[in-house]
């Protein structure tokens, strides 16, 4: 036995329907507009269907294929087998207010919330890969909503007409958002991209998107470079030691070389220093005179301290 599409569209009376074992197909929205309808059984011989807590599924219960509009309750936790959520699977479902999609669940089909009237709250965990058109629309109590955020595109009508809807978070990985994605909400104040502005801007916006792009986007924080400059001052003593020994008459100075009567040598010290803010250097010259007759032992030191703000400095002919 097959359910063909439509089978029961318009069965305004309908409260609940009973599914033998022998049926081995239900076609699209077989159930749809049974405003009444409270609950769905399935034999449990039935190879190809299930239910549980009188919501249809398939055999294993990995795709949500009808939940009855009339079901009793106010909130609803999609079990985890589900990965898809059938084309107007919960239609109409005004008693509905929260509805928790376990993660898990990869797809959402077309209008499958459409006209839930009362749906305050729905959890979209970042499983969902593929939200179909018009998944949300008229959902007129609907406050805020955060998708996925592996999401890629915001399909035409998905948010139409949902006229209490204040924020929504999208993720930089959305790169289109189709015509009339959020048409008609009134009340679209913030968006919150994961992006940055650039990244916003790269995304191609439908028509009838309006609400959207005339509310405040919010993006994300961008990165802030410190950087710290580090001045380094650099100190150096240069040490000329002159040593001079007289005999009379003969004078004898040695600092490297030693001469005789009446030659002096010197020797020239030249220091390169570079550094790139300061450099302070000290020069310090001490002399030591010493003679036979009468002896005498003079010490000179001169200290000379000059702060140089260059990056190259030569320093030459310290004797």
């Amino acid at each position: 036995m097959n359910i063909g599409d439509y089978a029961f569209w318009s069965c305004k009376s309908l409260a609940s329907i009973e599914i033998p074992d022998s049926v081995k197909s239900i076609g699209n929205w077989a159930f749809y507009y049974c405003p009444n309808l409270i609950s769905i059984s399935v034999d449990e011989n039935n190879e190809n269907f299930s239910s549980k807590d009188d919501v249809l599924f398939n055999k294993t219960q990995t795709d949500l294929i009808f939940y009855p509009p009339q079901k009793a309750g106010s909130t609803y936790s999609i079990p985890s087998t589900v990965t898809s959520i059938g084309g107007r699977a919960f239609y109409l479902c005004k008693n509905l207010e929260s509805v928790v999609i376990d993660d898990g669940t990869v797809s959402i089909g077309y209008s499958a919330f459409g006209q839930c009237t009362n749906l305050k709250d729905v959890t979209i965990p970042d499983s969902v890969v593929s939200i179909d058109l018009c998944a949300f629309d008229h959902c007129s109590n609907l406050n805020s909503v955060i998708l996925p955020n592996n999401l890629k595109y915001i399909e035409a009508n998905t948010f139409f007409y949902c006229t209490s809807l204040t924020s929504v978070t999208i993720p930089n990985t959305v790169t289109r958002i189709e015509l009339g994605a959020f048409n008609q909400c009134t009340s679209l104040t913030d968006v919150y991209y994961s992006g940055t502005k650039s990244e916003w801007n790269e995304i191609v916006i439908g028509i009838n998107n309006d609400y959207l792009t005339s509310a405040t986007i919010h993006f994300n924080p961008s990165e802030t470079t410190t950087t710290t400059t580090t001045s380094t001052t650099t100190t150096t003593e240069l040490t000329t030691t002159s040593t001079t020994t007289t005999t009379e008459p003969t004078t004898t100075s040695t600092t490297t070389t030693t001469t005789t009567e009446p030659t002096t040598t010197s020797t020239t010290t030249t220091s390169t220093t570079t550094t790139k803010l300061s450099l302070t250097f000290t020069t310090r010259a001490t002399t030591t005179m010493t003679t036979t007759e009468p002896t005498t032992i003079t010490t000179a030191t001169t200290t000379t301290t000059t702060t140089i703000t260059t990056t190259n400095i030569e320093l030459d002919n310290f004797t």
